[in-house]
C-alpha cells in the first residue's frame, strides 16, 4: 500500500503542474485572443480566484494546533480524496460557465483551493510519512518529478491538440484530456496508505540522520540579535513581494506574444518550454556549487539582477532572441528560488509550517494584488510597459535583502 502513497505524490503534482501551466498559459490565450473577454472581467475572476490560495497557511495553522493537542497530524486521505473530486468537479464546470466570468471565477477559486488542499496535504503526509531525512529528500525529488512530467505535459497536449486556436472544438478537446488526467488521481488518493511512523522511533531516526545540525542552526539563530530576526523576517516578507510582481504580466504574457509572433511562433516558444524542467535541473544543481564560493545573499543579488534585466528587455526582443535567453535565465531564476526557499525555511523557526507558510502568504498576496492589477492595465497600457515595470520592480527587490541578517556559516563557506 505504500506504493500507492508514491504514486499520489508523483501524480498529485503532475496534475498540479499540468492545471498551473493550463490557467497560467493557455487559459489567458482563450479568455483575451480568442473569445475576447474584457480584460477587466478577467481581472476579477482572476482576483477571485487566487484568494483560495489564502488557505494554505489557515490549514498550516490547523495542523500544527492539532498536533500540539493530540500528537498526532490530521489525517491526509480525506483531504486529498475530497480534493480530487473538487477538481473534478469544479474544472468542469468551469469549462460550463468560461463566458461568465464572475461564476466562471468563483470555480476557478474553488479548484485552485482543492490544489491548495491536495498541496499542503501531501507535503504534510510526506512529513508523517517519513522515518529520516533521506526518506523525506526522495518524496521530495518524486514530487519535483512529477511537477516537471505534469509541465511537460500540458505542453505536448496543448502542441497536439490545437491547430487552429480559434477552433472552439479543440479547446474542448484540450479540456477533455484535462479532465481525464484527474481521475487516477481520485482513484489513487481513495487507497492511500494512511499509517504515519512511530513518533518516537522518528526523533531517534532523525537524530541520527540529522537532527544535531538543526539543532546546531538554531543554537546559531539564537545568537542573533532578536531585533534583527525580526527585522529580517519583514526584508524576506517585502522582498518575496517584490519579486513575485511578475505576476503584473502573467495572464497578458501568452495574448501578448500570439499577438507579436503569431500562432507559429506561440508554438515555437512552447516547444522550447518543453525543456524547462530539465534546464531547470541544472540551476538547482548549480546552487550546491555556487554555495561553495559564495553566500546566499550574493547569489540573489546576482541573479535577481539577471532576471530583471531580462524582464526589462522582453518588449526589444524577437522570437528566437526570447527563447533563446529566457532558457538561459531560467538557471539564475531557478538558483535565486532554491536560495530565498533556505531562506524562509531558516526564519520560520520552531513554528516551521506555520511560519513558513505566513512568508509564503507575501506571495499570494503579491498574486492577489500585482496579477489582477497587470490583467486590468493591460486593457489600456501596452504589455511591453508592463514588462519594464516587472523588471524595475524585481531589481528593487534587492534592497530588502542588504538588511537581512543571514547565519553565521554563510560567512564561513
Amino acid at each position: 500500500m505504500k506504493i500507492v502513497n508514491s504514486l499520489i505524490y508523483l501524480f498529485g503534482y503532475l496534475v498540479q503542474g499540468l492545471l498551473l501551466v493550463f490557467f497560467n498559459t493557455f487559459l489567458p490565450v482563450l479568455l483575451i485572443t480568442v473569445l475576447g473577454i474584457p480584460e477587466l472581467e478577467i481581472a476579477f475572476a482572476q482576483l477571485i480566484s487566487y484568494t483560495a490560495f489564502l488557505i494554505k497557511p489557515i490549514f498550516a495553522l490547523l495542523s500544527d494546533k492539532t498536533y500540539e493537542k493530540t500528537g498526532q497530524h490530521p489525517k491526509r486521505k480525506i483531504y486529498i480524496f475530497s480534493g480530487s473530486i473538487g477538481l473534478f468537479i469544479s474544472f468542469l464546470l468551469m469549462i460550463i460557465s468560461i463566458q461568465i466570468m464572475i461564476i466562471f471565477g468563483i470555480f476557478w477559486c474553488i479548484n485552485y483551493f482543492c490544489i491548495s488542499i491536495i498541496d499542503v496535504a501531501i507535503d504534510g503526509d510526506i512529513i508523517d510519512t517519513s522515518p529520516n531525512i533521506q526518506t523525506k529528500k526522495r518524496k521530495i525529488v518524486l514530487i519535483q518529478i512529477g511537477n516537471s512530467l505534469g509541465n511537460i505535459l500540458a505542453y505536448l497536449s496543448y502542441i497536439l491538440i490545437i491547430n487552429n486556436i480559434y477552433n472552439i472544438n479543440e479547446w474542448n478537446n484540450l479540456f477533455t484530456f484535462q479532465l481525464i488526467t484527474l481521475f487516477p488521481l481520485i482513484i489513487l488518493s481513495y487507497f492511500i496508505y494512511n499509517k504515519t511512523i512511530n513518533e518516537g522511533n522518528r526523533q531517534e531516526s532523525l537524530e541520527e540522520k540529522g537532527i544535531k545540525q538543526e539543532i546546531s542552526k538554531k543554537k546559531s539563530m539564537k545568537t542573533l540579535d532578536q531585533s534583527y530576526l525580526k527585522l529580517s523576517f519583514i526584508c524576506i516578507s517585502v522582498f518575496l513581494f517584490l519579486f513575485f510582481s511578475e505576476a503584473l504580466v502573467q495572464v497578458p504574457y501568452e495574448p501578448w506574444l500570439v499577438e507579436r509572433f503569431g500562432q507559429e511562433g506561440f508554438e515555437i516558444f512552447l516547444i522550447f518550454l518543453i525543456f524547462a524542467p530539465f534546464i531547470n535541473i541544472i540551476g538547482y544543481l548549480l546552487i550546491n556549487i555556487t554555495l561553495k564560493y559564495s553566500d546566499r545573499k550574493k547569489i540573489l543579488y546576482f541573479s535577481i539582477i539577471i532576471v530583471g534585466l531580462f524582464d526589462m528587455c522582453i518588449p526589444l526582443m524577437d522570437l528566437w532572441t526570447l527563447i533563446i535567453l529566457g532558457m538561459f535565465v531560467l538557471i539564475p531564476n531557478a538558483i535565486a528560488y532554491i536560495a530565498f526557499i533556505s531562506l524562509m525555511m531558516e526564519f520560520a523557526g520552531n513554528k516551521f509550517s506555520y511560519k513558513y507558510q505566513m512568508l509564503a502568504l507575501m506571495i499570494i498576496i503579491s498574486m492577489l494584488i500585482f496579477g489582477p492589477l497587470g490583467t486590468f492595465l493591460s486593457g489600456f497600457i501596452d504589455t511591453g510597459i508592463l514588462f519594464v515595470i516587472v523588471g524595475i520592480l524585481t531589481l528593487s527587490s534587492i534592497i530588502p535583502i542588504l538588511f537581512i541578517k543571514m547565519q553565521k556559516e554563510d560567512n564561513l563557506k
